[in-house]
């Protein structure tokens, strides 16, 4: 599967549909790949979700017309999907550390916008992020085999409580040395796996293991 080109088409159909209200689900389809997997992907290439660079850009887009144009606030407002001034402003403010008007009275506007504006995503800046590297999903099928873990709940990328990954996971880890103290960790293979099925949903959170594969050591262990 062509990752990066699939990304490349998802960023250009996002850069002509700014001015339009953008789904994440015609996006996905765009890319041909599920919404799930696709949010994903995404942020797995870039660093961040989807909805944070559509809406960066949509900022970024309008910022530009505050820069050039003459254009009522409330109009670029609404341009960009934004259901109100105030909800055009509260937005804009919280990325731009300044009002809409506050910015087009900016005295340098030029040298502020290079700092501060979202740059489009290219398939130039996609390969130099992975140098080169592809992000083709290499298949193997290994032999049965036992491990001894703990778990947690892992959460969507589309879910609200997204960040606590972060934090749950490491502390997963560390709750699982504590627990094996006594053993030589070097010598055990460490595993993770992440579960979900054919019911999994876009919000639905998944399974995540920490593990270390099976040994005499770790039989008698009652994690």
């Amino acid at each position: 599967m062509d990752y990066l080109n699939q990304l490349n088409r998802a960023i250009d159909y996002i850069e002509k549909h700014l001015d339009e209200k953008l789904i994440i689900q015609d996006i996905a389809k765009e890319a041909g790949i599920s919404q799930w997997h696709f949010q994903r992907v995404f942020r797995g290439a870039t660093g961040e979700s989807i909805k944070s660079y559509v809406n960066a850009r949509k900022l970024s887009k309008a910022a530009e017309e505050l820069a050039s144009s003459k254009t009522k606030i409330l109009d670029i407002a609404v341009k960009y999907n934004y259901s109100s001034h105030e909800a055009f402003t509260r937005a804009f403010q919280k990325y731009f550390r300044m009002s809409p008007k506050e910015f087009r009275q900016y005295p340098n506007l030029k040298r502020l916008g290079n700092i501060m504006f979202r740059p489009h995503i290219t398939e130039k800046y996609l390969e130099h992020l992975y140098e080169g590297m592809n992000m083709k999903p290499e298949i193997k099928e290994l032999e049965a085999m036992e491990a001894y873990g703990l778990s947690s709940i892992m959460y969507s990328t589309n879910d609200p409580l997204f960040q606590e990954n972060f934090k749950n996971i490491p502390n997963l880890w560390q709750r699982l040395r504590k627990e094996i103290h006594d053993i030589k960790q070097d010598n055990l293979k460490r595993m993770a796996f992440i579960f979900s099925t054919e019911e999994s949903k876009i919000d639905s959170p998944l399974k995540y293991y920490a593990a270390f594969e099976a040994t005499e050591d770790l039989v008698h262990l009652n994690l």
